[in-house]
């Protein structure tokens, strides 16, 4: 509340005679003695967590309508060296954020441990502090990729405010002065920029939690190929039951299997 709102509530309400400047006094003292609100910076080990977020991309003709429609960038943040997973979409469904988290791991060459997430409708079915439910299919995906699912408590989004500051840089950093012809061409700009220096190198972490990678690639963090297409992880979405089709199915999209290991310089 302001102190104009202050001032004028008490003139109107009991008759004061007092100059606005005496009530600001006031706030001011009052607002000095109140305690500041404590923060605690969230400090991550190499490979411990990802934060994944989507934020609102540009609008584009959408192929199949010829209409002007919204894209979302799917962001996945890793934790420790602020390495970016970028890729535009069109919508937020089970599909796709499955999609986009394959892809990710397969551009990052390695899966976090943990992957601290908000409560998209694609990925938490019921958002609770203490026990929220998770999408079915996303569950399975965690079990079979062994990462665990962390969902922030709701309307606590500083949680995961590392992917929330990655999705603010792709937006003022990236999209500014740039033409998009369609959706591929959207994404190949993404990829090119996230490679290069104004991408890669977006780190916010303090200098003594650096760490020497043992690789010699100038983007080892990002592009350690440890993935093994030996074994296959895969990534389907359950179905709701219909009259016409009386079992819950699940459908599974043609994509390449791979089995991975934790990075350690993630």
């Amino acid at each position: 509340m302001s102190g104009v709102a202050i001032h004028a509530a008490l003139k109107r309400n009991h008759d004061y005679t007092g100059s606005y400047s005496s009530v600001y006094r006031m706030v001011v003292a009052i607002a000095g003695s109140a305690l500041p609100d404590a923060t605690m910076p969230l400090l991550f080990a190499p490979a411990e967590a990802a934060q994944v977020d989507f934020g609102a991309g540009p609008v584009l003709l959408d192929p199949a309508t010829g209409n002007p429609r919204r894209t979302w960038a799917f962001v996945m943040t890793l934790c420790f060296s602020r390495h970016q997973y970028v890729e535009f979409v069109w919508d937020q469904t089970v599909a796709t954020w499955l999609g986009c988290h394959r892809r990710a791991f397969e551009w990052f060459g390695a899966v976090p441990a943990r992957l601290i997430i908000d409560n998209p409708k694609c990925a938490i079915t019921r958002a609770c502090r203490t026990d929220p439910l998770v999408q079915r299919a996303y569950a399975e995906c965690a079990e079979g990729y062994s990462f665990k699912i962390d969902p922030c408590p709701p309307a606590d989004p500083q949680k995961k405010g590392i992917v929330e500051a990655g999705v603010k840089y792709v937006k003022g950093n990236f999209l500014p002065l740039r033409t998009f012809r369609d959706l591929a061409d959207l994404n190949a700009q993404a990829q090119r920029w996230v490679m290069e220096k104004p991408g890669a190198g977006f780190t916010a972490r303090p200098a003594a939690s650096r760490s020497t990678c043992s690789s010699s690639s100038s983007h080892c963090c990002v592009r350690c190929r440890r993935l093994r297409p030996t074994s296959a992880v895969g990534i389907g979405w359950w179905s709701i039951a219909t009259a016409t089709s009386p079992t819950t199915v699940a459908s599974t999209p043609s994509r390449s299997h791979w089995s991975a290991r934790r990075c350690g310089c993630a």
